[in-house]
This record gives structure tokens, sequence and C-alpha cells, in this order.
């Protein structure tokens, strides 16, 4: 792995821009202490104060006149965040004053810090594993208490043991395999390929049980698609403003008044969701109109849950809503709208519940339905996975697929080399996720879904 600008010193604010109280910023690198002597008002050499203690300083000009009054904080490596030696000054938060304090630490010799640079240096220099540094930017991402606890479980290192045990559990694999290898068969019973069948599959069940887990995690981290369906004038915008809370939609008598989709980030008790308001779905929409229609099919195949709304002048879409309920990723609630229009209907049986979005009935009774779906797709139970990216949940997967084969070689040609190559392959699988065996531009693209200062 290519570690030249590791080289450089690297500085970046860690707090937000904009006023506020104080502002954080950070020196990382091998020339950080003598940098920060040539901004900091100091009695003695910098390398005298106290590591990891804070200090009441003065942030100076080339011409020694003083910019701010601060504190900065100095760690020697390897105990600090990077490992490398470091400098946190906390400045008043002044946006004039920060840009100063950067220009001063630029123009003395360090670079500005590239999206997570200081995370992957923390990584590179044995601070963290590659899960606990992903931990980082899904605790920073976290949208839902359950991402929430899953990301500081991990930065605590829940992956890092989960992984430990596959690898030794594989390992235990390897060892039965290796003493057929390593020995003539004198001397050894035959390899106990039953023994050997059975520990790899209790080890697919085990990674079954976290794939499925994780893909409902990541449902839940990415705010799981939530779509109103249905004919135009039925009531769809009216009810995506009485979920928001908020006139977001724009309602009105005229069908065809939403030509394209709206769309909202909202919390359904404790869930993170992506709700659409679509265009209506008629035969005899104009141009414009045809346009938005074409967006909300895209949106038909990219939803968790559809909330399909019809009333009583139009007859209800069998074709559409069997499309959902043959597609076993995705949930369907089909709802009568506008009940307080008409008395005593006789088609009621088709729908899961009949509200009136205008006059708020039975809107929460619909509300606890959606959220059964919800909890449906995202686990009754509470989340508790550790794989929580994409990363991880590619691996594990190839992780599983690999098992897959070797249970199938041994039933068909169980030869210990080439199960044997089989674990050692799933070995380094297990490798790559905690960072190890992984090349630079694999990092580069996971760091860089970092921001600037992490």
């Amino acid at each position: 792995m290519e570690t030249n600008y590791l080289n450089d010193t690297i500085c970046a604010p860690l707090t937000v821009r904009g006023e506020s109280a104080i502002a954080v910023l950070r020196i990382s690198g091998n020339s950080s202490f003598e940098i920060a002597s040539k901004i900091l008002k100091l009695d003695k050499d910098i390398k005298k104060y106290e590591s990891r203690k804070a200090h009441l300083s003065y942030i100076i000009d080339e011409n020694n006149n003083i910019i701010d009054k601060i504190l900065f904080t100095r760690y020697e490596r390897p105990n600090s965040f990077t490992g490398e030696n470091s400098i946190e000054i906390s400045t008043h938060g002044s946006p004039m004053i920060v840009d100063k304090t950067m220009e001063f630490i630029i123009s003395n010799g360090a670079r500005l810090a590239k999206k997570g640079e200081f995370t992957k240096r923390a990584f590179i220099n044995g601070k963290m594993s590659l899960t606990e540094a992903e931990s980082i930017i899904d605790i920073i991402e976290s949208k839902t208490e359950t991402i929430l606890n899953s990301a500081t479980k991990n930065l605590l290192g829940k992956l890092d043991k989960k992984i430990k045990q596959y690898s030794e559990k594989l390992l235990e694999i390897l060892s039965l395999l290796n003493v057929s290898i390593d020995f003539d068969e004198e001397f050894i019973e035959d390899t106990t390929w039953d023994k050997i069948n059975k520990e790899i599959k209790k080890i697919i069940k085990l990674l079954k049980n976290d794939i499925d887990e994780s893909k409902k995690m990541l449902k839940e981290k990415r705010g799981l698609v939530i779509i109103l369906l249905g004919s135009t004038n039925v009531g769809k915008s009216t009810l995506m403003n009485v979920i928001l809370n908020e006139n977001r939609a724009i309602v009105s008598e005229i069908a065809g008044t939403t030509r394209d989709y709206i769309s909202e980030e909202v919390r359904i008790k404790g869930h993170h969701v992506r709700l659409y308001d679509t265009a209506g779905l008629r035969e005899n929409a104009d141009e414009l109109e045809k346009m938005g229609i074409e967006k909300t099919k895209e949106l038909i195949d990219m939803a968790d849950i559809a909330i399909y709304i019809n009333d009583h002048n139009n007859k209800i879409d069998k074709k559409l809503i069997s499309h959902f309920k043959e597609n076993p990723a995705t949930r369907i609630l089909t709802v009568l709208n506008k009940i307080d229009k008409k008395k005593n209907p006789s088609d009621t049986d088709d729908y899961d519940i009949q509200i009136s979005a205008k006059e708020k009935i039975n809107v929460d009774k619909l509300m606890n339905k959606l959220i059964l779906k919800i909890e449906d797709l995202t686990s009754k139970e509470r989340l508790d996975s550790a794989i929580i990216n994409q990363r991880q949940l590619d691996y594990f997967i190839r992780l599983k697929n690999l098992l897959d084969e070797a249970v199938e070689n041994i039933k068909n040609m169980p030869y210990e080399e080439i199960i044997s190559n089989q674990i050692y392959e799933a070995i380094n699988i297990l490798e790559k996720i905690k960072g190890k065996k992984i090349n630079e531009e694999m990092l580069n693209n996971i760091f860089n879904r970092f921001c600037i200062g992490k």
C-alpha cells in the first residue's frame, strides 16, 4: 500500500463552519509541533507542555499580533487519534478567526486534509481496524437510534469480535483438513468429511442469519421507501400532508395537480422513512403529466412499501396490487379514501382500511398498519446487526457463497486440497473486511465517504 503521503502534515477544522462559541482545528503529522510553535505565543518549547492536557495560549500572525485567545492540546505519537504527533486548537467560533488560523497553519507547511484523512491515518497507523473506522462514519450518518447503537458497538469492536469468531471456526476446519494433507494415510484415519461438512454448514447457518439481519439493517439505514400510489385526485397529496403534519404537497380538486413526485424524509415511530407522493396514474394524461407517470413507474420498482389509495369514483387497480403482492421484497397497504363522502360502500372488502384523509378519520389506524409493515421489513425485534454497511455485507455474502461451494464440493469430489484452498480463501475474505489485504484504491473509496476534518 502506498503511504508516502503520510510524510505530509495535514490540518482541518473539526467543527462545522459558522458562528459558534468555539471552533476546533487539528494539525497532524511530523511537523505538527514545529508549525504550532510558529503560530502560537508560547513561553517555552512546545514539547515541554504536558501532553494530552489543555493549555492557554494565543494565535499570533507573522508580526506577533495576537489574533485570538485559545486553548491547545498536544498529543505525542502514538497516543493521538491518528497515531501521529498532533495539535488540537480551540479558538472562538468566528469563521474569520478559523480562516485566518487555517491560513497560518498552511503557510507554515501543512496542507488541508482530504476527506476522512485523519481516520484513514488512524487505520494505517494501527489505531483502529477498518471496521472500527467505518463505524465512525456510520455514527455520523446515523438517523435512527438503532443504527447509532450498532455503529457505536462496532466502534467498540463488536464486528471485529464476530470476524474473529468466524476465523477461529474456519481455522479449526482447516486444521482437520491439513492433518490429512500433511501425513501419510498409514498414520491417520481417513478425513472426517461428515464432521467437516457439519461444521461448515453450522458456519453457513450463522452467516445466513447475519446476512438476513444486515439486509434489514441496511433498509433501516438508508430509509425505507414508501410511495403513495393511485389514480388522480384520490387524496394522495392530502394523506402525505397528514403524515408529514404539514402542507407539503399541493391539494386541489383539479386532476393531475401532482406532475412529478414529491419526496420528504420523516421519522415514523423511530424509523427513518423516505415518503413519496407520486403523479396520479391515468390514461388521458397530457405530455407533461405522462413524464410524471413514468417517474412513478420507476419508483414502483424501488419501493419497500406502497400505499395504494383509491376512492368510490374509481375501480380498484387489481393488476397494480398484484404486482406488489407477487414481490416478496415489498409490502402494500390498500386504502379506500373519502369515506366521509359516501356511506355504506359495497366494495370495501378489497381494501385493508377505509379512511378520510381530509377529515382524519381512521388515519391513526392506517398509521398503525403502516408501522407493522415497516417493522416487518426491519425486524419486529430490535435490530442488532454488526454488519451495517454495503461493503461489509458484500464480503459476508461472498463468504457464504464460497462455503456453499465447499459443501457442494465435499458432496461431489471431496479432495482435501480443494476444500483447504476454499477455507483459506474464506479466511482471507474475513481479513479483507477488517482492512487487511486491501489495496489503496479500495481504501480511498471507503474514506471518501467521510467529511473533511474526520
